[in-house]
């Protein structure tokens, strides 16, 4: 309420003592929205080692934003080591969790259970079996016309008039 500013005014400062009132009496999601205000300064330092702390906290309750919010950290390295082992675990059971984005980040780590389709292939390959499958069709360009020759006067025969016809 305090934090999005719905019927009061909005105070970050007292949306994280509220919230903090609450994660310590053992609510989930308020660890993960402290850890959202430490993530990104809102009413507290900026901090975010501190913001991973508390993800960690909502990701071992079973928050799935938090245990994505917790991944990313981890891949990136911010506010703790990067760890790429650490990063797909979190990836992993967020995804698990049926976090949508969690899901789409993880895939390229996943491994698949369908071959991968064949790379594209190259153009003289795909002339080749054109060939092959339509041995009288021409694909290369048509040969260029021979240059034609000035014809040469016939031979003419012995004995024959030579003078034009009049």
């Amino acid at each position: 309420m305090f934090a999005e500013g719905r019927g009061v005014k909005q105070d970050y400062k007292r949306a994280a003592g509220l919230w903090q009132q609450a994660a310590e009496k053992g609510v989930a999601v308020a660890n993960y929205d402290l850890g959202l205000l430490y993530l990104n300064g809102y009413g507290v330092d900026k901090d975010s080692a501190q913001a991973a702390a508390w993800f960690e906290k909502a990701a071992e309750l079973k928050v799935a934003d938090a245990q994505y919010a917790l991944a990313r950290l981890y891949r990136f390295g911010t506010g703790v080591p990067q760890d790429v082992a650490k990063a797909r675990s979190w990836y992993e059971q967020a995804a698990g969790a049926g976090h949508a984005l969690a899901a789409k980040d993880w895939r390229p780590w996943m491994p698949s259970s369908r071959p991968r389709p064949p790379p594209p292939r190259s153009r003289r390959r795909r002339r080749r079996s054109s060939r092959l499958l339509f041995p009288n069709r021409n694909l290369a360009a048509p040969p260029a016309p021979a240059a034609a020759a000035p014809a040469a006067p016939a031979p003419v025969a012995a004995g024959a008039m030579t003078s034009p016809p009049s």
